[in-house]
């Protein structure tokens, strides 16, 4: 409802939605599920919020998972997505938090297709 009222729509989960929410294990905590459905309400073109709105990654290791062993790869695409949710979008806390310069991080979300969300346009 929050992200709704903010945007100004009017829009429901389809029951395959609420499915996915439900079983994704949400290692990034309640900031994570809020981004996810603040995305979803943005992406939304019609009235039903549907899974691929939610760009929920399978997979994705809860705590008492941390022991498996994952590519180098997703870890670090996991890493990226979690500082960009965190920092809201801005770059340059996130590379602060990651250990990267600004254009290292710019070329790693280059590299995942993922595209940092711009201040400027909000």
């Amino acid at each position: 409802h929050k992200h709704s009222h903010r945007y100004a729509r009017e829009l429901t989960f389809s029951p395959a939605a609420e499915s996915s929410l439900m079983q994704h294990r949400w290692p990034g905590n309640v900031r994570e599920l809020s981004h996810a459905v603040e995305r979803a309400v943005l992406l939304c073109s019609d009235e039903t919020i549907e899974p691929s709105h939610l760009m929920l990654q399978p997979g994705v290791l809860s705590a008492e998972d941390s022991n498996t062993i994952q590519p180098l790869e997703q870890t670090e695409r996991a890493a990226i997505q979690r500082a960009m949710d965190q920092f809201d979008g801005d770059v340059n806390q996130a590379a602060a938090a990651l250990g990267l310069s600004r254009s290292a991080l710019y070329r790693r979300l280059e590299k995942f297709s993922a595209k940092p969300q711009s201040s400027e346009s909000n």
